[in-house]
């Protein structure tokens, strides 16, 4: 069921300034909330200073993943 559910839906979206998880668990960040991204084994860990959220790049559509990395250009945090 997890794997039907995922395999329709979008990985995440941004919506309003919201990333939201397309997944079960339904996480929601606020992008203006995220204080650094680190960049680990084809994955994106961002935090923000209550959270964090894991985001696996290798499964996103190339042109998908070159306009998430526009959105995070906009903010204002720290690379670790």
């Amino acid at each position: 069921g997890m794997y039907s559910y995922e395999y329709y839906n979008q990985y995440f979206t941004i919506s309003n300034g919201i990333l939201k998880m397309n997944n079960l668990s339904g996480k929601k960040l606020m992008l203006s909330e995220i204080r650094s991204i680190k960049k680990f084994a084809g994955d994106y860990i961002l935090k923000t200073d209550t959270s964090e959220l894991t985001i696996n790049t290798q499964i996103i559509d190339p042109i998908s993943l070159a306009q998430f990395n526009t959105e995070l250009e906009k903010l204002t945090f720290e690379w670790c």
